[in-house]
């Protein structure tokens, strides 16, 4: 385990997906980093260090931003890339978790997208999506 420069472990990659994940539901609420962290006691840059994974979340403080955020601590480490969990992230060569920008638009979509109740449209919008993005990134790289 890596160390840093007060002798406290280093964050991984379990801090940095944990950390994308209280970025993405900090903005599902719409809720600034400023909003979160006076309600924690802590600064708008502590928020900042958590969501990009550089300083480790403690559990106390985990359970207290489920809370305020109205989320089980475990939605913080759903969707954790295997490679990830399996290794607990203690090897520093994983690749860092993709970091999703949510802007206004993402959210809204994404707001949209949660009330289709229908796993067939979801799957299908989902194929349209995958489709349309794959083949602009064909056009960009010819």
């Amino acid at each position: 385990m890596t160390k840093n420069k007060v002798g406290r472990p280093s964050a991984n990659a379990v801090d940095r997906h944990v950390g994308s994940r209280l970025r993405e539901k900090r903005k599902l609420q719409n809720m600034t980093q400023s909003g979160l962290g006076q309600r924690l006691g802590l600064t708008f840059q502590q928020i900042q260090k958590y969501e990009m994974g550089a300083n480790r979340i403690s559990a106390g403080k985990l359970w207290q931003i489920g809370k305020i955020l109205g989320v089980p601590v475990e939605d913080f480490f759903a969707k954790m890339p295997p490679a990830v969990s399996a290794e607990y992230a203690n090897d520093d060569s994983l690749p860092p978790v993709e970091e999703v920008v949510l802007d206004g638009d993402m959210i809204q979509l994404l707001s949209s997208y949660r009330l289709i109740e229908s796993g067939q449209i979801r799957r299908r919008i989902l194929a349209l999506t995958r489709s349309v993005g794959e083949s602009l990134s064909d056009t960009v790289e010819k």
